[in-house]
C-alpha cells in the first residue's frame, strides 16, 4: 500500500509547487484567474485527502504514521491556499 500513497504524496508536492507559484504577486488582471486555479486545487487536495483516509495500514505503524505526516502536509497546503485566498 505504500506504492499508492507514495503516489499521493507525489501528486501533493506538485500541488504544492503550484500553491507557491499562485502565491506571488500577481497583476490585478491575473487575479481572478488565480483565485479560480487556487479553488481548483483545494478541491483536488480535499479529493487527495479522501483518497489517502481510504488507503487501509494493515496495522502497519510506519504506514499509519506515513499517512498522517501525509494527511497534516495536505492541511498545511489547504490552510496556505485559505491565506493566499483571504489575501486577494
Amino acid at each position: 500500500m505504500t506504492g499508492k500513497l507514495d503516489l499521493l504524496r507525489e501528486r501533493h508536492s506538485a500541488i504544492q509547487l503550484l500553491v507557491q507559484d499562485l502565491s506571488k504577486p500577481h497583476t490585478p488582471e491575473e487575479t481572478e484567474r488565480v483565485k479560480k486555479n487556487l479553488k481548483i486545487q483545494e478541491e483536488e487536495l480535499i479529493q487527495l485527502m479522501i483518497k489517502i483516509d481510504a488507503i487501509e495500514t494493515a496495522g502497519s505503524d510506519k504506514l499509519r504514521a506515513l499517512r498522517k505526516s501525509t494527511v497534516q502536509d495536505v492541511q498545511k497546503t489547504l490552510s496556505t491556499i485559505d491565506e493566499i485566498l483571504k489575501s486577494k
